[in-house]
Formats: structure tokens, sequence, C-alpha cells
């Protein structure tokens, strides 16, 4: 049953707007990923070699030990090695579903469970603290110049400004990783289970949230259900151009609810036939999910879950 406060839910919106989130498309999901790990390679294996002797010694090497200059070309060759295999996993993920292009998509784009979707606050903890381990391993290796220089008053102002920024990223990926955590330990891992699977837009989403015992006896949740589309834009000319994924809501409906004494409710929802359904092979991608917030003191619940959404196949 819905609770008193579903009788009268926000209703759909086809606003586009930006979202705050990071993207969820991966790299190189086309063979030009193969052409942007090249470099990394090169410079890698090049520098790996002069570290242990392969290749002579250069001008900027030199003040390094030759560990320290393997060291960092080994970061780069990894680096390049996780590119080709990003590239490799993407093309072989479209090449399967191109060759199955009659079957149903949600076939080939995602490895689903056909009777529950788990948030994603443990993945997105474990991506974040690893990001910062390798980060930070990376930025560490960087830092060895101002502890080998035996004036580092020598060195370059930008090193000291580059490695400022380097600094607050991993600072900020800790951060963000150790929150995660916390928003774990203090509600458990949350899910939504549905009796029907996938859904098709044009229908109706009915699934049943299932809280744990940290948000049970709880009024006023929200949840929104949004289609969201990642788009590649860039910004500035020339030097200054940047680039970058960003996140467009193209439909959103909201439900606020309560959870029993257990933290279950029921929620459903409509999904408007002229919608797209997922697409998380393509580049970028698009794709449907819930999102539960509840506001407590201390560490506030966020639950996002991938909904298996998709558009009928054609037959």
């Amino acid at each position: 049953m819905f609770s008193e406060h579903d009788e009268h839910p926000v209703s759909g919106q086809r606003e586009r707007v930006l979202l705050n989130k990071p993207p969820r498309g991966r790299l190189g999901l086309s063979r030009w990923g193969l052409l942007f790990a090249l470099p990394f390679l090169a410079v890698g294996a090049w520098m790996a070699g002069i570290g242990v002797g392969v290749y002579p010694q250069q001008p900027g090497t030199t003040v390094l030990p030759p560990w320290l200059v393997a060291a960092i070309g080994i970061i780069f060759f990894v680096v390049g090695l996780y590119i080709v295999a990003e590239t490799l996993r993407g093309m072989a993920g479209r090449a399967l579903a191109a060759r199955g292009r009659d079957l149903a998509l949600w076939r080939f784009d995602r490895h689903w469970s056909r009777q529950v979707v788990h948030d994603e606050t443990g993945w997105s903890a474990y991506r974040s603290l690893a990001g910062a381990g390798a980060f930070g391993v990376f930025v560490a290796v960087l830092h060895m110049p101002l502890f080998l220089e035996p004036d580092p008053a020598k060195l370059p102002v930008m090193l000291y400004v580059v490695l400022g920024i380097f600094d607050l990223i991993t600072a900020a990926l800790l951060a963000r990783g150790l929150l995660l955590v916390a928003r774990r330990l203090r509600y458990g891992r949350t899910c939504v289970r549905f009796n029907t699977f996938p859904f098709y837009v044009g229908n109706t989403l009915d699934l049943a949230y299932e809280g744990d015992g940290a948000l049970a006896d709880l009024r006023g949740l929200s949840a929104t259900l949004r289609c969201v589309e990642e788009q590649i834009e860039t910004w500035g000319h020339g030097e200054d151009r940047t680039t970058r994924s960003v996140c467009y809501q193209v439909y959103g409906d909201e439900r606020t609810f309560d959870t029993d004494r257990h933290g279950h409710a029921a929620l459903s929802f409509s999904l408007p036939a002229d919608l797209p359904g997922n697409r998380l092979l393509e580049t970028p991608p698009t794709y449907w999910e819930l999102e539960v917030r509840a506001t407590r003191p201390g560490v506030d619940y966020v639950g996002t879950f991938l909904m298996p959404v998709y558009r009928a196949s054609a037959s």
C-alpha cells in the first residue's frame, strides 16, 4: 500500500536538467581509445627502459634515481594497458550486441539480476577509495623530486602548483569514499525488488523498496525515477579547450513515501512510451535510475539503483 504522501505525487517532468553527478560511462568504448592509449604505453615503456638501463639517461632523468624513473614509467604503462583493456571490452560488447540486434538489448549491456537491484553506495565507495589509492601512489611518486632535490627552492613554481592540485584531488576522492563508507555502515545494503523483468517504456514500473532497520518507520522519504542522458561537451577555444562528460536528466518523476516497521515500501511509476530505454553500451550512455533520499541526523541516506528499463524489441 502507498502512503498518504503518494496521493499527490510530483508529475513527470520533461525539462532537460543538468545533474551534478559523476558520469556512468566508461573509457574507451570505441577504437579511438587505442590511439589514446599509445602515448601512455610508449612513454611508460621508454621511461621504464631508462630506469633499468636499456635506454640512455635523458636530461630530465639524471637528477632522479633509476628506480624512481622506472616506477614512473611503469605507472604510465599500466594506465595505457587499462585504457586498452577498457577499449577492447567496449568494442567486444558492442560487437556482441550488434550480432544479437534481433534479441533483447538487456541481454548484452549488463549482467542483470531478474529479481533485485542493490544500491550502489558500496561500489561507489570502493571506486572512490581505489581511485584515491591509485592516484595517491601516482602523486606520491611525483612528490619524490621535492625530497631528492637538495635545494627544493630551485624547483619550478608550476611543479608545486600541479602537485597541490593533485593533492586536492586525492583528498577529495578519499573524503568522498569515507563518506560513502559511513553511509553504508549506518544504513546497510538497501535494495529494490520487482516481479517483472525487464520494464518497458509505455508500461508501469512497480517495485518494492527494502531499507534496513535504520530506515524503518520513517516518513517523507523521496524517490525520484529519472532518465539520464550523458553528453560529451567541450568548452573554450584553442589551447583552453576542455572536454568532459556531463549528465542531463531528460525525464524525472518523484514520489514521497513512508516505510513500515521493516523499512519497506511499495512504489509505482509510469514509464512514458516516447522515452528511450537503457543504452549502457553507447558512448555516451543513456540509462534509468531510481534515487531514494532521506534526511537524517549525521549522515543522510542516499540510495541509487540502476533500473532495467528498455524499449521493447521490434518484431
